[in-house]
């Protein structure tokens, strides 16, 4: 068909936009509409605005099919699903409730960890174990005394007081009857190779000073390989009165025989003894020469506790154990039984320079020790650790009353191995 060329000229219209922008696609290929008009020519503007609407619908669908990202606060957000109205909801109700429980958790675990018992005075009867008592036995260690270190005169009237006080305890055995005590001494010489950070080194010593009290059932009469060793050592570092290191150990042994000879409804179910040795603080040094010894109690020795201090602020801790039964036993009769298996590994990796007469009785430890056992301690304020700050003031009151050792009547002697289960390793 031919078309007629229109003389009259191009009509304008007001609202006439170029039709370029529309007349290609993204390919750069041509549009609906062919290539954009010549110069000074135009499109009515409903075709414009036709293809407008056309392409805005395009973009539209591409933008639905796409992840939507809108902001909430906008008046277009698209509404979320129910679903996710419901975990937010969730969410906002139980963080707060965490936080609390976690809180919680802190809190108990303090409490159980600062917690003490009530303790007993002075004019306690005998069959219960009192914590006064036995602080008036680390007085008489530290302020009476004083310091006592290896090679002077004060760790010798040291020893010179426990045995005056474990032979009261022998008198008072027999007037009660019913249990046989005995006390024993020492002087121990000798030398022993040990290591530190994976270093040999050699540790001699001459005339240290160890004094045994042993209780045994007189009916019936102990069976062989039965003893529970209960050590604690009375002498101290240098510059220290040695309160919690280790007087109180000292007291709470002999506070508990006290407690062990003085009531008759305790029936022991082997013998009991307890070493006050006076060579801790030089490298287990009289520990060390208890055990090769020879003496006639260490070979009937079945198990062992050993007690000892690196702080003034409790509590009691198993820090280090042979394994086995032995944790298991602490964990079952201990009324809050406290452990670290860290502190074993710092241990037992030699990453501190310190010790306890643990590795001399220890079947784990590689020493002349063959026996199982337990090493607790307390740990708390170990600012006062072989300082002159360690003093009877220092201690803070509850941690002696709360030892696994020490408590009110009756004993839990399933606390003893003895009476749990076989010793044999």
């Amino acid at each position: 068909m031919a078309v007629t060329t229109c003389p009259c000229p191009t009509p304008h219209y007001p609202h006439t936009l170029s039709a370029r922008r529309f007349s290609e696609t993204k390919d750069g290929s041509s549009g609906l509409l062919g290539p954009a008009p010549a110069s000074g020519t135009g499109v009515p503007a409903s075709i414009l605005i036709e293809m407008a609407e056309l392409r805005q619908r395009k973009v539209t669908e591409r933008q639905a099919r796409a992840p939507i990202s809108v902001d909430a606060r906008s008046p277009k957000a698209v509404k979320r699903p129910r679903r996710q109205h419901k975990e937010s909801a969730l969410l906002l109700f139980a963080t707060p409730l965490i936080i609390i429980l976690h809180i919680a958790l802190v809190a108990l675990s303090v409490h159980r960890i600062y917690a003490t018992p009530e303790v007993f005075s002075r004019e306690a009867p005998k069959e219960i174990f009192s914590e006064t008592r036995a602080l008036d036995t680390v007085k008489d260690l530290t302020e009476t005394i004083g310091l006592r270190i290896v090679s002077t005169a004060g760790v010798e009237e040291a020893h010179q007081y426990m045995l005056q006080q474990t032979r009261q305890l022998v008198a008072e055995a027999k007037r009660r009857g019913g249990i046989k005590a005995e006390v024993d001494e020492q002087r121990v010489s000798g030398g022993v190779d040990l290591t530190y950070f994976h270093e040999p080194i050699g540790s001699v010593y001459q005339g240290l000073g160890n004094v045994m009290l042993r209780l045994a059932p007189t009916e019936p009469p102990a069976p062989p390989n039965s003893t529970l060793l209960l050590n604690a050592h009375y002498d101290s570092t240098l510059g220290s009165q040695g309160a919690a290191d280790c007087a109180s150990c000292v007291a709470v042994l002999l506070e508990l025989a006290r407690v062990l000879v003085s009531d008759p409804s305790i029936k022991l179910p082997g013998p009991v003894l307890f070493l006050f040795n006076g060579g801790e603080e030089t490298l287990m040094q009289a520990a060390h020469g208890f055990v090769s010894s020879g003496h006639r109690w260490v070979d009937d020795i079945a198990a062992f506790i050993n007690l000892e201090a690196t702080g003034s602020g409790g509590p009691d801790t198993l820090f280090q154990h042979t394994g086995g039964w032995t944790a298991e036993t602490y964990a079952a009769a201990a009324k809050y039984p406290r452990g670290s298996v860290f502190l074993q590994d710092v241990f037992e990796a030699g990453f501190i320079p310190s010790d306890t007469d643990y590795r001399m009785f220890s079947a784990a430890a590689g020493q002349l020790g063959r026996w199982p056992g337990l090493d607790i301690a307390h740990i708390l304020d170990s600012a006062t650790y072989h300082t002159r700050q360690d003093s009877l003031q220092r201690l803070r009151p509850g941690i002696l009353q709360a030892t696994p050792l020490a408590p009110p009547r009756p004993l839990p002697l399933s606390f003893m191995p003895f009476n749990a289960m076989p010793l044999a390793v």
